[in-house]
């Protein structure tokens, strides 16, 4: 993460978000990669997750990374589509804003970065799938990941943060727009 000393991870409270912190923050909320220290929050109040968002530099993070942000919901209860909290968090972000996943990337949305897709996750879903119906107790099986992700960025949101990629990736880097 080169030069970034302070980052933010912001997820809702989804079922999947509480694993995915439970898995990689191992139930704390700030851990260390390489130099960078890296924190999490969770929202249910898409309010609060505004807050967060608007409070970011002043709060010392250099970046902000879109963990997952689908079951907020506003003052009246009413769920926040993904889309109004992806544009929104986009356009009034102060630090650059990545992603792990692939359907975040792009003008109005965030940078990119090592991203998953829905397509790698449901073809190791399939497999378990299929090895089921096939008999296989599922017992048996053991998880299968998908890959680890591949480098993907909004060339556009690139340019408005004035980044680019490190040369060192450029042969594994795929670009968007």
């Amino acid at each position: 993460m080169g030069g970034i000393s302070k980052a933010l991870v912001l997820f809702d409270e989804s079922e999947v978000s509480h694993t995915a912190v439970e898995d990689e923050f191992k139930a704390r909320s700030e851990l260390r990669v390489g130099q960078t220290r890296v924190s999490s929050r969770q929202f249910t109040d898409y309010r609060r997750w505004q807050e967060a968002v608007l409070t970011s530099q002043q709060n010392g993070y250099q970046a902000l990374f879109l963990g997952l942000y689908h079951t907020l919901i506003d003052a009246q209860g009413q769920h926040v589509s993904e889309q109004q909290v992806l544009a929104w968090t986009s356009a009034n972000s102060t630090v650059p804003l990545f992603c792990f996943w692939a359907f975040a990337v792009g003008r109005g949305a965030a940078i990119g970065g090592l991203v998953l897709d829905g397509h790698s996750q449901g073809e190791r879903a399939a497999e378990l799938a299929n090895a089921i119906l096939s008999g296989t107790a599922p017992g048996a099986l053991s998880p299968r990941a998908a890959s680890r992700g591949e480098y993907l960025f909004s060339k556009s949101e690139l340019a408005r943060w004035h980044l680019t990629a490190p040369d060192a990736w450029q042969d594994k880097v795929s670009y968007i727009e």
